[in-house]
């Protein structure tokens, strides 16, 4: 049986998030499992629900409004794209460091490339 990879997206609202199913389409298309979780949580308790989340066995979570900003708080590293962005709309561990990414610029101009 493969590992099923748990991941989450952390923001408010989310409830009408496709990232689920755009996930599962992504994870199916490599063969992988995923568990991906939509987590609704305001500015005071973000840190708190994202180390808990990691601390259950978290692989992976993406970062949407209003915590693209704030999330800066809780992350132990910071990518220089984020940095550049002020932006982080991904969180992974490294050697027990929660580190924060921003993939926005480039998957857009990923998928800008690939249809012009």
């Amino acid at each position: 049986m493969s590992k099923v990879h748990k991941l989450a997206l952390f923001g408010t609202p989310v409830k009408h998030s496709l990232s689920p199913q755009i996930h599962q389409e992504f994870a199916s298309q490599f063969g992988l499992s995923i568990d991906y979780e939509l987590i609704e949580v305001n500015d005071e308790e973000l840190a708190q629900q994202v180390s808990l989340f990691f601390s259950q066995g978290g692989t992976g979570a993406n970062v949407t409004l209003p915590h693209k900003k704030n999330i800066f708080e809780v992350v132990d590293k910071i990518s220089e794209r984020a940095m550049e962005a002020q932006a982080i709309n991904t969180l992974y561990c490294d050697d027990n460091h929660l580190c924060g990414a921003n993939t926005d610029g480039i998957g857009f101009v990923t998928d800008l490339s690939k249809r012009c």
